[in-house]
């Protein structure tokens, strides 16, 4: 049996549910047909494998043709051919077995899959609500800093029943360790589209020696200062400020947890951000993103990225600088501004196949999305 013979086999193989790698795969003693058109790539081919690995049941036929069609997004290698097939051609890539592929490259291609399902995905009906005016005495606090550890404190307040109901605000700061308010602001910028790498987006605040703006608590204590007043403004430092921050506003507050994506489902947004960056407009992009993508992502929580330990001291020092200038500003600080200092215990970078097996987990809980 031929090269082709053997590949189209595969093809076959892999189609009725088959997870035999290519090198393992022993072709039919009868000679099959060839299939028409041209032969799947390589890294094609090893996405549905691993798609039926991680589903535990054959793929059904339209996402198996949508993958084994697809091609990669962005820069990357191009279509590999597999190894035993072709005329070994000098021009191009060689030809790879496919379970030697890098994982980033299979990644690669399973977030331009996950793309092209968001695009045609259909969100959730939404009932039309009226439209609502802020009036500004409803309002007796704003609660700011880090995403997810404010959206923690409002929902504690709101499970707690706190009404609402004087005429200047009383703004409450909150922030744990500034490690892990760095780590809180790019997975929340990942949310809103952004691709840098963790590593990368550090290294750049760190080279200018200078702080994110929503890690500045200095900065936006004044600029709140400045609008009510330094005495209406307070710092809450720890990482549970929930039931501090009750006590300023005069309602017991249990506990609040504070949840968000593990590193994995972070490296997999930030993948699919660039697919959606170009393939759709950015208001469009982002509604994908918010009712479609984030709910699949949602129950991969998990620990904040840790701060690699080159930028640990630079870290470190900012933190220092952060709690002497809020004591020397005179707000109120509750909660030892040492905690800003302290080492948060993040979690490591994910490896690219746990990345990408998240990737193909996402893939096929989309799919009864799709139109």
């Amino acid at each position: 049996m031929s090269g082709t013979q053997r590949a189209w086999a595969w093809v076959a193989h892999l189609r009725a549910g088959g997870t035999l790698p290519w090198h393992a795969f022993e072709a039919p003693s009868e000679p099959l047909v060839p299939g028409t058109g041209r032969l799947p790539g390589a890294a094609q081919l090893e996405v549905l494998r691993r798609l039926t690995l991680v589903a535990g049941e054959p793929v059904d036929d339209r996402l198996a043709d949508a993958v084994l069609a697809a091609s990669a997004p962005g820069r990357g290698q191009p279509d590999l051919a597999l190894t035993g097939v072709g005329d070994g051609t000098e021009f191009g890539p060689p030809p790879a077995d496919p379970l030697l592929i890098d994982p980033a490259e299979l990644l690669r291609l399973a977030a331009g899959l996950l793309g092209d399902r968001l695009a045609v995905a259909r969100p959730p009906d939404r009932a039309l609500s009226p439209r609502r005016f802020r009036v500004p005495w409803r309002d007796d606090h704003r609660i700011v800093g880090p995403p997810a550890l404010a959206d923690s404190v409002r929902a504690a307040l709101d499970e707690a029943g706190h009404r609402r109901g004087r005429r200047t605000p009383l703004v409450v700061l909150v922030a744990d360790s500034l490690d892990a308010l760095l780590a809180d602001i790019h997975r929340w910028r990942l949310t809103q589209g952004a691709t840098p790498r963790w590593e990368w987006w550090l290294g750049h605040w760190a080279r200018r020696n200078a702080l994110p703006p929503r890690a500045d608590l200095l900065a936006i204590a004044h600029r709140w200062a400045d609008r009510v007043g330094a005495d209406r403004v307070h710092v809450v430092l720890g990482p549970t400020p929930a039931p501090v921050v009750g006590e300023l506003l005069g309602t017991p507050t249990a506990h609040a947890s504070v949840d968000g994506l593990s590193p994995a489902a972070c490296e997999v947004l930030r993948s699919v951000n660039a697919v959606l960056r170009i393939a759709t407009p950015l208001e469009e992009s982002q509604r994908l993103r918010d009712e479609v993508l984030l709910p699949a992502l949602a129950p991969y929580a998990g620990r904040v990225r840790a701060v690699p330990r080159r930028h640990r001291d630079w870290v470190t020092a900012r933190a220092a600088d952060l709690g002497a200038g809020l004591l020397e500003a005179g707000y109120a600080v509750h909660g030892d501004p040492a905690v800003l200092e302290a080492e948060t215990a993040g979690a490591a970078a994910p490896t690219a196949d746990e990345v990408l097996d998240l990737a193909l987990r996402t893939l096929l809980d989309l799919k009864e999305g799709a139109r």
